[in-house]
């Protein structure tokens, strides 16, 4: 990955989690990423929070450490080996709010020659009935969430939109 990202990246022993330390104006702080299975098999969810200490994480807050390119970098990271190791299953994430779903969307963007090349990546919306879709990926449009999968080793990327 050609982006600047943090090198020392920890996973538990059945790569369900990882671990890294951001470092910045606030002081080192502990990220952790999780791939929670999904009722839908083969689905995986993943959440990104700050490690508080007290055996939690919090979701929520913003760190606002100054290394939020780094921090996604890194996360890209981590689903990169994740997916190396795990490459039929699929991956859903999105943002605890809109603007962070849109930070997620701004991340795609500024990464998709790369990231295209390896994964493919779609959005979920909902219809005006309610009904949930799965769409290619655009980057001019709002997603609920996004869901990542590694293409096959023989399929040869599409170029960006």
């Amino acid at each position: 990955m050609q982006f600047p990202h943090y090198n020392e990246i920890q996973n538990s022993k059945d790569w369900m989690t990882f671990r890294f330390e951001s470092t910045g104006p606030k002081g080192n702080v502990w990220k952790v990423i999780q791939f929670t299975p999904m009722q839908k098999r083969g689905y995986y969810n993943l959440g990104m929070g700050d490690w508080q200490g007290d055996e939690r994480l919090d979701f929520v807050s913003t760190t606002d450490n100054g290394d939020r390119d780094k921090v996604l970098a890194t996360v890209a990271l981590a689903v990169y080996g994740w997916m190396e190791r795990f490459p039929r299953r699929k991956i859903i994430f999105q943002g605890n709010t809109a603007s962070r779903t849109r930070l997620y969307r701004m991340a795609i963007n500024k990464g998709w020659e790369q990231l295209n090349k390896v994964f493919l990546i779609q959005g979920l919306y909902y219809k005006p009935d309610g009904k949930m879709v799965i769409a290619d990926y655009d980057p001019h449009k709002d997603f609920e969430a996004y869901v990542v999968q590694r293409r096959p080793v023989t399929e040869f990327a599409n170029p960006p939109p």
